[in-house]
């Protein structure tokens, strides 16, 4: 029984940090593709980061196990990683002005 909880445990992290990838993985894909059109969407796209990343700070700070602490801070580590890269690619944007910029600032050969 204590096996199958750990399990239980250890897969909802692991799901909730896939959740947060394939939610910020979305959000800038739909950033990038209204950027051409609304110049205001990488600003919001990057305070949705913002905001999701202060739920998850909340979080660690209240009184919780060391364990689920532990949970906590890995998915605001993950988060914080997430947001720096999405300030690059609006650093990257400003730069070019345009999304076809960006793929060739991260793909370039």
């Amino acid at each position: 029984m204590c096996v199958c909880v750990c399990v239980c445990v250890c897969v909802c992290v692991q799901v909730a940090q896939l959740a947060i990838q394939l939610i910020w993985t979305r959000d800038v894909a739909e950033a990038l593709h209204k950027s051409e059109v609304d110049q205001k969407a990488m600003l919001k796209t990057r305070q949705s980061i913002c905001d999701l990343l202060s739920v998850i700070l909340g979080l660690v700070a209240t009184n919780t196990t060391a364990a689920d602490r532990i949970k906590f801070e890995s998915l605001a580590i993950l988060q914080t990683c997430y947001r720096d890269t999405f300030n690059d690619l609006v650093s990257w944007y400003q730069y070019s002005n345009s999304p076809v910029g960006i793929q060739y600032c991260v793909y370039r050969p």
